[in-house]
């Protein structure tokens, strides 16, 4: 039985990520070379954002975590728990991401951290399947993370109004 695809768009595997609401938040890169499943703020909102002071929010909220991406460039992310989401179609009740905020480009990775706790196979050039997904197996990875509605109370805190 397959619990979702990521689809090949020709370029790459895609993973559509939708909060409880059925919205579409964002759409994911399937990577097995991310260690960890990352959404940069340009990923999340089209919003102008003041980075400086969302950052100074966030590292009294939630620990910062350092990342190497596959280039080399060092970025930091904070650890957000979404309620009740949507992976193509997938419910699952606590998805984890790191929010990397020092980035300006849409990067938005389905990383290791889920993907080693999932079954799939796919053929050449066709869409991934993911057959079983160990849930709490990728529940007892993390603790101290912000909740994502806390985390759009921030960022609304100090979104920059349009002039």
């Amino acid at each position: 039985m397959v619990l979702f695809n990521a689809f090949w768009d020709g370029s790459e595997y895609i993973v559509y990520f939708k909060d409880a609401g059925d919205e579409t938040k964002a759409t994911l890169a399937f990577d097995t070379g991310a260690v960890c499943t990352v959404l940069s703020l340009e990923a999340l909102t089209t919003d102008i954002v003041n980075k400086e002071e969302l950052c100074r929010k966030l590292d009294k909220h939630v620990k910062r975590r350092r990342f190497l991406s596959a280039s080399g460039t060092e970025m930091h992310g904070y650890l957000v728990c979404a309620d009740n989401v949507s992976l193509s179609g997938y419910s699952i009740s606590k998805f984890y991401y790191y929010l990397i905020v020092d980035v300006d480009d849409k990067v938005a990775l389905l990383g290791n951290d889920l993907l080693s706790c999932c079954v799939f196979t796919h053929q050449k050039k066709s869409d991934i399947e993911v057959q079983d997904f160990d849930e709490q197996l990728y529940q007892g990875e993390y603790s101290g993370a912000m909740k994502d509605g806390d985390l759009q109370a921030l960022i609304a805190e100090v979104t920059i109004p349009d002039a």
